[in-house]
């Protein structure tokens, strides 16, 4: 059997379907010959209710969330987002002043471990490039993760505005949540275990295992013990890949506290 020849242009719309719950946009505007001519798309904030009709002007007139270089051919795929529409509108005046931003702890050209932050690869689409370098403060708050992401971290960028990815670039910028993205993340050391329930950037629930038993906190209840709710915001700490976890994991430590306890 022939497989279906996929095509993709740019100006094209694409809407992923988000949990069966609401759906997002994103539009596909540029290739990205400064890496490996990958596809770059630029993501709309809005959420639409699952029976929205597309409308061009109004999709592509919404706010933008952030951009990406992914790889749409795997999404369309693997059924993760589909063609909704085109439009010559691709916000070319925008894209001119986005910059991508990449780094990392192997610097090619000298086969050794660098310290990440003074290794970054900065880059626009106008062919402007910076490459083993710190971080300039002046574009902190606005540089783009520039790797080619797969459709897996576009969908945790939506769903979570971040990426849950372990990612050195988070030394020098911020992991910021949407204000009502669940987030559910699981510290371990030799002496404890932490469960964190974030609502945006702050912690609601906490759960504390020690050898000294559990320990269970949260807005309603922010003290026990000498213990105190977590105060740091979100985006202070850097996360890895294997700090995250799932509601259902983070349920399963809250609900096994104590079978009388109500809050």
């Amino acid at each position: 059997m022939a497989t279906k020849r996929i095509v993709t242009k740019i100006g094209n719309v694409f809407c992923v379907e988000m949990d069966g719950k609401y759906k997002c946009f994103f539009q596909y505007i540029a290739n990205d010959i400064e890496q490996l001519n990958s596809s770059v798309i630029r993501v709309f904030r809005k959420r639409y209710p699952m029976d929205y009709k597309p409308d061009m002007d109004e999709i592509v007139g919404c706010e933008v969330a952030f951009y990406a270089h992914t790889i749409l051919r795997a999404g369309i795929a693997n059924g993760i987002w589909y063609k909704v529409g085109k439009t010559s509108d691709i916000g070319q005046k925008e894209l001119e002043d986005v910059i991508f931003g990449t780094t990392g702890k192997i610097r090619s050209d000298v086969q050794e471990d660098v310290d990440p932050r003074e290794n970054w690869r900065i880059w626009d689409l106008n062919g402007n490039e910076l490459r083993h370098t710190r971080l300039p403060e002046s574009i902190k708050n606005t540089v783009e993760e520039g790797s080619v992401l797969p459709y897996q971290c576009i969908l945790d960028r939506i769903r979570y505005g971040y990426y849950t990815w372990t990612m050195w670039e988070y030394l020098d910028i911020k992991r910021i949540p949407w204000e009502d993205a669940d987030s559910f993340v699981k510290i371990e050391n030799e002496c404890q275990v932490t469960y964190l329930h974030f609502i945006g950037e702050n912690a609601v629930r906490e759960v504390i295992v020690s050898p000294n038993g559990k320990i269970k906190l949260s807005t309603r209840y922010p003290e026990e013990a000498g213990h105190h709710l977590r105060k740091a915001k979100f985006s202070e700490s850097f996360w890895i890949h294997d700090n995250f976890i799932s509601k259902v994991d983070f349920d399963k430590a809250w609900y096994n506290y104590d079978a009388l306890d109500k809050r």
